[in-house]
């Protein structure tokens, strides 16, 4: 209860009601020439560096980037045999592709759809 005697006498202070927000006197004034000076303080340091080093920057974020990369690669083992595999598993699939088109094409020459057709029927009678 105390608190809140408290709260309301600092809220019926009649100094506190008078104009909370006060600009002080010739604030704007010199604040054109206050800012613009401050302005040109930052702009005047070399041209040629404070356009470079973000682009530097954004190239070296690039390289450290694929550095981790590289190291985890080579720490997990898995640098550069993971194109050895597929090359490897390329000619495989390449070599079973041959196979199967020779495969299909003596089939094509020596069976014909009857013959298929008989096969199939016979198959189901079996069981």
């Amino acid at each position: 209860m105390d608190v809140m005697k408290k709260v309301g006498d600092i809220l019926d202070e009649p100094k506190l009601k008078e104009k909370a927000f006060i600009v002080p006197v010739s604030y704007f004034e010199g604040l054109e020439d206050r800012v613009s000076s401050k302005i040109g303080k930052t702009e005047k340091g070399g041209g040629f560096v404070r356009i470079l080093k973000p682009a530097a920057l954004l190239a070296c974020s690039f390289v450290f980037v694929l550095l981790i990369g590289y190291g985890v690669l080579t720490l997990t083992g898995t640098t550069g045999s993971g194109a050895k595999d597929s090359v490897a598993s390329q000619t495989i699939m390449n070599e079973n592709d041959a196979e199967d088109e020779v495969l299909i094409e003596y089939l094509a020459q020596n069976i014909s759809i009857e013959e298929i057709q008989e096969y199939i029927v016979s198959d189901d009678d079996n069981n």
